[in-house]
């Protein structure tokens, strides 16, 4: 079957370069319960901001295990991830991060949780405007 090569071949290519648009690629992903404390286009700032749990099998670029409960921005590459969320709002979200070739890292997924939901946090500064 001489003509098979060439077809296989083919499909291989095909299969190979499905998705290999815009996917980071992360090496770690997460999943962390917190609070939002901005949101890109705000007068404040123009970042997503959390303040999240402890992330105990977060994983850092020099090898160390665990990440305390902090406030941090995290990159939005799907703005619509964050559709119908506001400041203030308890959240479960996922996100993920690469160190190779170069760091990377963003929000995969987001769940707002009931106003209700005990989280396990410091004392949680809100961002405040700017006369």
């Amino acid at each position: 079957m001489p003509h098979a090569y060439p077809t296989a071949l083919a499909l291989l290519l095909v299969l190979a370069t499905i998705g290999c648009g815009s996917d980071p690629g992360y090496e770690h992903t997460y999943t962390t319960r917190a609070i939002v404390l901005s949101l890109p286009g705000e007068k404040v700032t123009q970042e997503f901001i959390v303040h999240h749990e402890e992330i105990p099998d977060y994983v850092s670029i020099n090898g160390s295990i665990g990440m305390n409960e902090m406030a941090m921005p995290i990159p939005v590459p799907d703005k619509s991830l964050l559709k119908g969320i506001a400041v203030g709002d308890k959240v479960e979200l996922v996100f993920g991060e690469r160190f190779e070739p170069q760091h990377k890292m963003g929000l995969i997924s987001i769940t707002k949780l009931s106003m209700d939901t005990e989280l396990n946090l410091g004392e949680t500064t809100m961002p405040t405007t700017h006369p």
